[in-house]
Parts: structure tokens; C-alpha cells; sequence
């Protein structure tokens, strides 16, 4: 039982890290990008 919670939370860790890494790897081009365009950039901010 304890066994199963461990590599259970361990998957949605997982999960959630690779989320995370995903939303950096989207957003950091289209923050770069925004520092030349401050529009664009309080657009995108509160879509």
C-alpha cells in the first residue's frame, strides 16, 4: 500500500515537472520575444 502511494506520487511529480517544463520551454521564446514589443508582451500577460 505504502509502496504503491510512493511511485504514485512519484508519477504525478512527474507530471507536474514535466508541465512545468513545458510552459518554460513555450513561454521563455515568447518573453524574449516581448521585451521588443511591450505590447504584444501586457497582450499575452492578461489573455
Amino acid at each position: 500500500m505504502k509502496e504503491g502511494k510512493e511511485v504514485r506520487s512519484t508519477q504525478v511529480f512527474m507530471e507536474y515537472a514535466f508541465y512545468i517544463f513545458i510552459r518554460i520551454f513555450i513561454t521563455f521564446p515568447i518573453h524574449v520575444y516581448t521585451v521588443n514589443n511591450s505590447k504584444s508582451f501586457i497582450r499575452l500577460k492578461y489573455v
